[in-house]
């Protein structure tokens, strides 16, 4: 995502504290092209600590919700996600990921683009597992699976299964 809000000029930092608002919409969600968030509404706050010269602590705050499918229905729904990360960014020769939240970003450059970051911040905080809160699924939905889901076996319907499982047959 190309969009110079979300570049951060490290080189230009006037101050060793700064604090960013972003109030990220559909549209932002939307340009990364994942199948599984089609939307949302996610407030992220931003704080930059300069630590030395060449190197700075991003803190990440954000709360909101993403618009996901249903496991159970798979109509559209709102899952909310809250959370808070830190990303330590230091100058190099060329860009880095270093892991555990480390980035090197080329001092020639010395800018950041944050659009990434947060996007894949906001996406580790969405359960695995996306379903309705009760009674707010697809009805017609639940009726049809209700409709083919086998709930629980029978003792008669076990036995006769053994009787005819050649897995079973003791001869």
């Amino acid at each position: 995502m190309e969009d110079k809000k979300y570049i951060v000029d490290l080189k230009g930092l006037k101050t060793d504290k700064i604090e960013m608002e972003y109030q990220l919409e559909d549209a932002y969600f939307k340009a990364f092209d994942n199948k599984e968030v089609k939307g949302g509404n996610v407030q992220v706050i931003v704080s930059v600590n300069k630590i030395s010269t060449d190197s700075f602590v991003f803190r990440f705050e954000f709360e909101g919700h993403v618009i996901v499918i249903c496991d159970l229905c798979l109509d559209d729904m709102s899952q909310p996600v809250k959370g808070e990360e830190e990303l330590k960014v230091v100058f190099g020769s060329y860009y880095e990921d270093k892991g555990d939240n480390l980035i090197v970003i080329p001092e020639d450059k010395g800018v950041i683009d944050l659009s990434t970051f947060m996007y894949e911040f906001i996406i580790l905080a969405v359960p695995i597992k996306h379903v309705h809160p009760e009674g707010q699924c697809n009805d017609e939905m639940i009726k049809k699976l209700n409709e083919y889901m086998v709930t629980s076996c029978d003792d008669e319907n076990n036995q006769q299964n053994d009787a005819t499982d050649p897995k079973l047959d003791n001869n």
